[in-house]
């Protein structure tokens, strides 16, 4: 007998469909990326405002939380003053592809939205820096690429907030 060399139409077919099979795991979980992205990044938001309410409460002087778009990128940054310029200083928290509203309000390149609470009550305030504005929210989402949206509902008179 001879030896056969090369494939058979079986192997071929087996290896093919192996292939086709790590394809389309590697799609859904490139989707799963995402949608963690997003989870990850409201859940960030949800933990800033703990800080914020721990750091107005523990010191003499009253601490802002600004959320912001700088360069594509979201960023959260605290400190001492009701003004922020957006740069790269505050912590990054998420990517270009993800959306961030404020109420019905989506966050944009170079804005910025100032949160800050009040020591006597632990309710959030407003906040006002020169020209601007800014109301406490009753809601802030978070959209990933796919459309799918995480949202905070945060309550004004109390302070409170949670992840829905």
């Amino acid at each position: 007998m001879r030896e056969k060399d090369g494939f058979s139409l079986i192997e071929l077919v087996i290896t093919i469909a192996i292939m086709g099979i790590l394809v389309g795991l590697s799609a859904f979980s490139l989707n799963y990326i995402s949608q963690a992205d997003a989870r990850k990044m409201t859940g960030e938001i949800n933990s800033a405002f703990s800080e914020l309410k721990t750091l107005n409460m523990s010191k003499n002087t009253t601490a802002y939380m600004h959320l912001y778009r700088y360069d594509g990128d979201f960023y959260i940054k605290y400190d001492g003053s009701a003004s922020c310029t957006p740069d790269d200083t505050g912590h990054k928290i998420g990517k270009d592809n993800m959306k961030i509203q404020v109420d019905s309000t989506e966050l944009g390149s170079g804005d910025v939205y100032s949160f800050t609470i009040r020591k006597k009550d632990g309710a959030f305030a407003t906040v006002t820096d020169g020209g601007n504005t800014y109301v406490p929210p009753s809601k802030i989402a978070v959209t990933d690429d796919n459309g799918r949206t995480y949202s905070i509902t945060v309550v004004k008179d109390t302070g409170r907030h949670f992840i829905d």
